[in-house]
């Protein structure tokens, strides 16, 4: 795959989850979901990501 960023060369990682003081681990398929990240300019991608870049943007307006 190609970096959107930058051009460069995605490759599959690990997803990535920010741990908080009352986190639970999720269920291990949860853990299972495919992310990457270029190895040119580090940027990362997961399905929660692609999920609010496909969602329409709000404006200014909306978000008061």
């Amino acid at each position: 795959m190609t970096c959107m960023r930058c051009q460069g060369l995605l490759v599959e990682i690990p997803s990535l989850f920010w741990v908080c003081p009352d986190w639970e681990p999720p269920p291990a398929e949860e853990l299972q979901r495919p992310a990457w990240q270029c190895v040119n300019c580090g940027d990362y991608i997961d399905a929660v990501i692609l999920a609010h870049r496909a969602s329409p943007s709000l404006t200014a307006g909306e978000l008061v």
